[in-house]
């Protein structure tokens, strides 16, 4: 079997001073599986949906078709159904009368008693698939909230960011049904990250014929969305056909700006992938490295999403040179590589083999017996492959984070976005502020392999020269804000000269005036002409005073405009 995850990842822009409020609409609204308080480290369990899926299970394990797996021919089957006491048969019956039972969900069986007569006891339990993704989505929760109190700081995880398990959907394809997963992470820098997250089973590897972001799942059902739920609502479905992981992805930006009651900003171009690859074909490949070598065009194509066409062109030495580059973890059971805009992490079916076989030890012979013994391994590798995939994954929508930001600066920068000096402080500040928050020095509590992995991902995805070609770009605009603010106060410092030229020049004809005529006519030599032409010389001055004003402020408009 060959194991596929697709994570995909979009990031959304809302008010940060909304940041508790979003969080508060959300769990009012009980349209969520889980969260939990990082303070406490406590999980709070939406009781509505644990209820609808208590039900759910009940009405499955009492109306499905009994239909043993262990058949005999000629043998008689009784089918007793044993339902929780806190389960009223009342509502059950109303609940099929209204629904029915669907073929969405997998029988656990186990024989539980068994004579030599071949008379058994067996134990059926019907789990909903949407309880097995209920089940998967706490352990993933899990797996998160242990990364981030193994590696980064207790002030971040403490205070900056609240994560909350959305409700999962279901995959119907070739009447085969699976499960998708949904969860947010909100900042209180103003950011969502938004993880949806679909898998595959495919029976052989190959390169896909079409680009690996653009494919179609033949069915997708939602829970229908609403503002409020209630324990019934659950039971309501939103089917969709030939639908896109982009438009699931927009469905759930949709879904999760009415639960929180906020409007929310995103840009679908800035959407990120990651695969999750599982090479789980049992006793082939021991070496995960002698897989990834002989498949290094697969790899090619989902890291820079070519279809076959493409990939084809391309030499097998260009190959192997672009995926040593973009590698940045290599092992003999799983690797990391990463580009730009998609990443692959990919494990070897050794890397949980020996974790699986100990938890199936004490009944391996009955499972051998019983020839389901690889399925159940298959099984265990498949929810080990959504739990262990965030030892890499966490780090990576961090950085996406800070990407994101970057990118958008640059692209404001741009388009001359930023050129007064309150929006360059402002915009500064809020740069120093992320820059600060997403680094590596403070992120992490402590040194180690988190640390430089962070460090890696943001150096195979070009953060770290997109942060330097931003810092580069605010030195130039910092030099341009200060010449336009001063080109400001030399443009006040003319007005001002200019103002009070006229008003020396209205207020100084009745000095010039008063001083011929008190002043000037006393003066030898002079005095005969002022006393004759007092009119004439009062009129000079005055002549001579506004040339030298006006002189004054044409030159120092030459200088400003230089």
């Amino acid at each position: 079997m060959f194991y596929r995850v697709l994570n995909m990842y979009s990031i959304m822009t809302f008010d940060k001073d909304l940041f508790n409020d979003i969080q508060k609409n959300i769990q009012s609204s009980k349209g969520y599986v889980s969260h939990i308080n990082t303070k406490t480290n406590i999980r709070n369990i939406n009781p509505r949906y644990k209820t609808y899926l208590d039900y759910k299970q009940a009405l499955y394990t009492k109306y499905k078709p009994l239909d043993p797996i262990k058949k005999k021919e000629g043998a008689k089957y009784s089918y007793i159904a044993l339902l929780p006491e806190h389960i009223e048969n009342k509502k059950l019956d109303e609940l099929y009368e209204k629904f029915g039972v669907q073929d969405d969900f997998i029988n656990e069986y186990e024989i539980v008693q068994k004579d030599q007569s071949g008379n058994y006891t067996a134990v059926h339990k019907p789990l909903p698939i949407e309880y097995l993704a209920y089940e998967n989505l706490l352990e993933m929760d899990k797996k998160l909230e242990l990364v981030d109190g193994e590696s980064l700081s207790r002030n971040f995880v403490m205070q900056n960011y609240k994560r909350i398990v959305l409700l999962p959907f279901l995959i119907k394809n070739n009447e085969v049904y699976s499960e998708g997963y949904v969860i947010a992470n909100i900042y209180d820098v103003g950011i969502i990250t938004l993880q949806v997250t679909v898998t595959f089973e495919d029976k052989t590897v190959s390169v896909p014929t079409n680009l690996p972001r653009k494919f179609t799942i033949p069915e997708v059902h939602f829970y229908k969305s609403k503002k409020y739920y209630t324990s019934n609502d659950f039971w309501e479905k939103s089917i969709h056909k030939n639908i896109s992981i982009e438009k699931i992805m927009s469905y759930y930006v949709n879904q999760l700006s009415t639960l929180g009651k906020i409007s929310l900003t995103e840009n679908p171009i800035d959407r990120r992938i990651n695969w999750v690859f599982g090479d789980y074909q049992l006793n082939r490949y021991s070496n995960h490295k002698e897989f990834i070598k002989n498949n290094e065009k697969l790899y090619y194509s989902y890291l820079f999403n070519g279809d076959k066409e493409r990939v084809n062109r391309r030499s097998d030495e260009e190959i192997s040179i672009s995926l040593k580059e973009a590698l940045i973890v290599k092992s003999n059971d799983h690797a990391y590589m990463c580009s730009p805009t998609f990443s692959i992490l990919s494990f070897g079916y050794t890397a949980f083999y020996n974790m699986a076989k100990k938890y199936l030890e004490k009944d391996e012979k009955h499972l051998k017996r019983s020839k389901v013994y690889n399925e159940k391994l298959q099984n265990i590798y498949k929810k080990q492959t959504l739990i262990q995939m965030y030892d890499y994954l966490r780090f990576y929508e961090i950085s996406f984070i800070k990407k994101h930001f970057v990118r958008n600066l640059l692209n404001g920068i741009s388009t001359n976005v930023y050129t007064a000096p309150k929006e360059y402080n402002n915009l500064r500040r809020d740069f120093n502020f992320l820059k600060l928050r997403y680094d590596e020095e403070v992120l992490f509590e402590y040194e180690g392999t988190a640390k430089k992995f962070y460090k890696d991902i943001l150096e195979k995805t070009n953060t770290t020269s997109l942060l330097k070609k931003a810092e580069d770009l605010f030195k130039s605009i910092r030099e341009d804000v200060i010449t336009q603010k001063e080109l400001k106060v030399k443009s006040n410092e003319t007005l001002i000269l200019i103002v009070s030229s006229i008003l020396t020049i209205v207020l100084g004809y009745n000095g010039i005036k008063l001083m011929v005529n008190d002043i000037l006519v006393k003066i030898p030599y002079i005095n005969f002409y002022v006393t004759k032409h007092p009119l004439r010389t009062t009129v000079g001055i005055y002549s001579i005073l506004i040339a030298v004003m006006v002189w004054l402020n044409i030159k120092r408009w030459i200088m400003n405009k230089n």
